[in-house]
């Protein structure tokens, strides 16, 4: 049953999980990480889960007690507000950055403001002396997202150069993208379930193929999914290792747009 459950979350057929993805998951860690970087990715799946959590405790008829609700939608407003979705965003085109970088600066700064919410919402205690560095990627670690770095000298300085663990992020771009396909699948089936023969392509996006595209063509795990499976077909490359009012940071789709194309490492001015 166990198997089960992970194959279901993973998108994957029982026969195909492996021992490897079985350890890679943590006993469920990678699993709870995945949850909260979709939910930044899917803001309306935090609200399906703080309600759902409700309607369960309705159920019950045990009352809303606040330790039993769901975090979800807390969680999500908080990582908004940090920008972090703009961060990944700007990261995922394959920016580099250090740790007095404005980019970090200016979200650390914010975080440390707002240390005694963070801590309420995210469970992530901002220590006195803790870096910039230290603090946005703890952050982005509750997501499930990792670093790679180089050394660098810059004016004499040296210094350690970050940027995102591109393999790693196009692994996690693949699981949430097959979870967002079946999502669209389960969602087509339920709406076509209760018509009559003849009448499901009248449907909005009765088409199951055009529906996925249009609900998920603009998601920033699809764009990296995609490139992860042109390095596969045409093996001509390897993968190589503020807060809001940040006016550095893309914070539009026009950002994603990038994801997934060749580039050389560049850093914020």
């Amino acid at each position: 049953m166990a198997r089960f459950w992970l194959a279901d979350f993973y998108g994957v057929s029982p026969q195909a999980l492996t021992t490897e993805e079985v350890l890679w998951d943590g006993e469920g860690k990678r699993r709870a990480e995945l949850i909260e970087l979709e939910a930044l990715l899917h803001p309306e799946l935090a609200t399906e889960r703080t309600l759902k959590g409700l309607d369960n405790q309705n159920t019950w008829n045990q009352g809303n007690t606040p330790w039993d609700l769901s975090g979800a939608a807390l969680r999500l407003a908080a990582r908004q507000r940090l920008g972090l979705l703009a961060f990944l965003e700007w990261a995922a085109t394959g920016h580099e950055w250090v740790g007095d970088d404005e980019v970090i600066a200016s979200r650390a700064d914010f975080a440390r403001r707002c240390a005694s919410d963070i801590k309420l919402a995210l469970r992530f205690s901002i220590r006195p002396g803790m870096s910039n560095i230290q603090i946005l990627h703890q952050l982005l670690s509750q997501l499930g997202i990792k670093f790679s770095k180089r050394s660098v000298r810059e004016q004499g300085k040296h210094q350690w150069c970050y940027r995102l663990d591109q393999a790693h992020w196009e692994k996690l771009a693949a699981i949430l993208q097959r979870r967002s396909k079946r999502r669209h699948r389960l969602a087509l089936e339920e709406a076509t379930a209760d018509l009559p023969l003849g009448l499901t392509s009248s449907v909005p996006g009765g088409d199951q193929s055009s529906s996925s595209k249009s609900l998920s063509g603009s998601s920033l795990e699809e764009r990296a999914y995609a490139h992860d499976s042109d390095v596969e077909e045409r093996q001509e490359w390897a993968i190589k290792d503020s807060a809001e009012s940040s006016a550095d940071i893309p914070q539009s789709p026009t950002a994603i747009s990038r994801l997934g194309q060749p580039s050389s490492p560049h850093r914020h001015p």
